[in-house]
């Protein structure tokens, strides 16, 4: 993944999350659709063992837990383009179990799986044109 492109793919992902959660069921849908497939793309381009891999893998479980019955329309698609790449046994058995609750119209929880940030990614929060520690 080229630094460029994970630039427009982490712009795209932040804006439309931003809209996802500010905004009603039916708009969500449109924004959700944007985050799945960055969140595709990052797995499918990055190596299996890699931290941006399994984070994208965890978030695409939270978008399942998200939406519900609402992903649905994504399996497939989303199936076809997992299949080009290996994926971590505990993160594609926790897939799978999370599509099939929303196949089969079960409650999902609550939250997805835990997403632990490396201890050496520095978190700086920004407030305006400044870095706030």
């Amino acid at each position: 993944l080229k630094q460029a492109d994970f630039v427009e793919l982490t712009d795209t992902f932040l804006t439309s999350l931003h809209h996802l959660t500010g905004l009603n069921q039916g708009h969500a849908q449109q924004y959700s659709s944007r985050v799945i497939w960055c969140l595709v793309h990052v797995i499918t381009s990055c190596d299996s063992s890699s931290t941006p891999h399994k984070l994208a893998m965890k978030s695409l479980c939270h978008m399942v837990c998200r939406l519900g019955q609402g992903y649905v329309p994504y399996i497939l698609p989303v199936r076809s383009r997992l299949r080009e790449v290996n994926i971590a046994a505990d993160l594609e058995n926790e897939y799978h179990s999370l599509v099939m609750k929303a196949v089969k119209g079960k409650t999902m929880p609550k939250e997805g799986p835990k997403i632990k940030v490396p201890s050496d990614w520095e978190m700086t929060r920004v407030d305006g044109d400044r870095e706030v520690g």
